[in-house]
């Protein structure tokens, strides 16, 4: 009768130990169950592999400027080339002009036109100077009658023997049969007295073939002669 109560309590202990043991073995499976989910959703940081950026092949592409902004001032800054600029006064001036054409390229890859140019202000050209024309200086009016005569300018009178003869010579021919012909007297060292008649020259007035033209040279000396020669 006495090992039946212990039997009893013992087959008791153990049930509920059983019992006990199946609790806690699904206890613990459903909690490394909850932080095997919890790990899924809530992967760990260090552990987490972010994916790689593309990089652009440096054959085709290059590297312009990188552009920074402080997040307290919002002060632009730009990285060209590994040098970090805070004004564009300190870029090198090729460097700034490549920069200011990439700006314009990315304006209008961003869509936003860029500003028109200015026009530059047409110069206003004066009217010139209207220089009236001078007038002509009135000349006082000529009376006619009024004006005077000068008195013609008598001709010095010939030094020489044969240049006096000339001058009677060519009084005398208007009123001849020579007249308007070319006709002269002169003298030569050489020859002494010559007869230019035309192209001709004649040595001496005897030497002459016109007698036509010989008797009015010699009128000429008779005339000369009567005058009383060289005075």
């Amino acid at each position: 009768m006495l090992s039946n109560n212990i039997l009893v309590p013992a087959l008791i202990f153990s049930a509920v130990g059983f019992l006990v043991g199946i609790l806690v073995m699904i206890l613990f499976s459903d909690r490394t169950k909850n932080k095997e989910k919890e790990g899924e959703d809530n992967p760990d940081l260090g552990t987490l592999t972010l994916p790689e950026l593309p990089v652009l092949p440096e054959e085709r592409f290059d590297s312009i400027v990188h552009i920074y902004r402080e997040k307290n001032s919002g002060k632009i800054v730009t990285d060209v080339k590994g040098k970090v600029h805070l004004t564009h006064n300190t870029i090198p001036a090729d460097q700034l002009q490549i920069l200011q054409e990439a700006s314009r390229s990315w304006q209008a890859w961003l869509g936003i036109s860029a500003p028109a140019p200015t026009p530059a202000p047409t110069p206003v050209q004066m009217p010139a100077p209207v220089i009236p024309a001078p007038q002509p200086e009135a000349l006082p009016p000529v009376t006619v009658g009024s004006a005077v005569r000068s008195d013609p300018i008598e001709k010095p009178r010939a030094r020489t023997m044969v240049g006096q003869i000339e001058e009677i010579l060519q009084e005398m021919l208007p009123n001849t049969d020579y007249a308007g012909q070319n006709i002269h007297l002169g003298e030569e060292l050489e020859h002494g007295v010559v007869v230019w008649v035309g192209a001709q020259k004649y040595i001496g007035v005897d030497s002459v073939t016109d007698e036509g033209i010989k008797s009015v040279i010699k009128a000429a000396v008779s005339r000369w002669e009567d005058s009383g020669g060289i005075s």
